[in-house]
């Protein structure tokens, strides 16, 4: 959101300056050409944070040209705490994103996010390209690309977050793809 923020104020400034400085038309033309749709979020899972957590990812994966894949599902319960939920998915998107910027040039670069309900359970699934030489792993534990021989700090919390939820995580390296799949029970009523 800060991002947003960010980049709205530098916008603002330019078409202040145009339209006081008279370039009405260029004003004009320069908002016309804006596109505003990607300034605001895409996303609408209805769940404020989240949304803001998913728009704000997607505002940074389309800088990096990172083709994002979304099948929302109403977040309206979510199965934990919001903000353990939302340091979840931003940790899951940010190792995400990291696994395609170490992708050589010329490669896909996708990440497909999809939230499902299966009877009680919140089943998130996040699969995203990968340069599988990149990523190693000893012990059953995949270590961190920036912490030689130690599990990264994003994929830890993933876990602990995941097991204090009393839910499931998994994580494949296959064939030049990463798959992530999480169950989360929801709490009975």
């Amino acid at each position: 959101l800060r991002e947003y923020q960010h980049n709205l104020k530098h916008q603002y400034a330019l078409l202040k300056q145009m339209f006081e400085n008279g370039h009405i038309e260029e004003g004009r033309k320069y908002l016309n050409a804006l596109d505003v749709q990607n300034l605001l979020m895409n996303t609408a899972t209805g769940n404020l944070a989240v949304d803001a957590v998913l728009s704000a990812k997607q505002t940074h994966m389309r800088q990096l040209n990172i083709d994002f894949e979304f099948i929302a599902y109403p977040m309206t319960v979510l199965p934990m705490d919001e903000t353990d939920f939302c340091t979840l998915l931003g940790n899951l998107l940010d190792n995400a994103i990291e696994a395609i910027q170490r992708m050589p040039q010329g490669k896909p670069r996708h990440i497909l996010l999809k939230f499902a309900k299966t009877r009680n359970m919140l089943c998130i699934t996040c699969i995203n390209n990968a340069n599988t030489s990149t990523i190693h792993m000893v012990g059953g534990q995949y270590l961190s690309s920036k912490r030689k021989y130690k599990m990264g700090y994003g994929l830890s919390s993933i876990y602990r977050i995941v097991e204090r939820a009393g839910g499931l995580f998994q994580l494949q390296i296959l064939q030049d793809k990463a798959t992530a799949e999480i169950m989360i029970p929801f709490e009975e009523v």
